[in-house]
């Protein structure tokens, strides 16, 4: 079977099954940036505090190291690069 290589701009996160303190991602997983880089993503369920309004929170992590199967099936194409700014 082929392996699974994300498009630049896009990412998957998947329900955090190992989630043990309240800090920790509620779902995680990785982000491909336009330049290739790839960073591990965690995405928050969280209420606000005016409006009361459930919303999502994101951050984005380090990079994710290289070491042959990085767990997402996806490999950096452009490892060294400089911080970009991101498109949104």
């Amino acid at each position: 079977m082929a392996e699974y290589v994300a498009k630049p701009g896009t990412g998957s996160v998947f329900k955090n099954e190992n989630k043990t303190e309240d800090w920790h991602g509620d779902y995680t997983g990785t982000i491909t940036l336009p330049d290739g880089a790839v960073h591990y993503v965690n995405v928050y369920n969280n209420v606000g505090k005016t409006s009361g309004k459930p919303y999502l929170g994101i951050s984005i992590g380090k990079q994710v190291q290289s070491s042959g199967n990085n767990g997402a099936g996806t490999a950096p194409r452009n490892q060294g690069a400089g911080e970009e700014a991101l498109p949104f």
